[in-house]
């Protein structure tokens, strides 16, 4: 795992606001799905229900991890390519591929 320390920064580089609201909502629906995967457990709702419930929790995990790095990339990234700092880019990636690929 990558500590902070090792993570290249750039100042002023974040998503843009779409990307943010997007990211935002999506974090939403997923809090809403974990609730209600919470609330099956407490209530006792049928296993094969808790495990569709857990199942879609998982593929919009996923999806938020997809959608926020294709952001990095289409952010964060180009705009260190489009600087002339494709070496701060290219670290940037590598970082965070690593992270990625630990997880998975």
């Amino acid at each position: 795992m990558t500590n902070d320390a090792e993570r290249p920064r750039v100042p002023g580089l974040y998503f843009d606001d779409e990307t943010t609201q997007l990211l935002e909502d999506r974090l939403a629906g997923i809090e809403q799905l974990a609730r209600t995967a919470r609330r099956e457990l407490r209530q006792r709702a049928p296993c094969n229900q808790i495990l569709v419930t857990t199942v879609r929790l998982r593929g919009d995990v996923t999806s938020l991890v997809a959608l926020s790095f294709r952001a990095h990339l289409e952010t964060c990234i180009a705009q260190c390519v489009r600087a002339g700092e494709g070496s701060a880019a290219l670290a940037s990636v590598e970082v965070a591929l690593r992270d990625l690929l630990e997880r998975l």
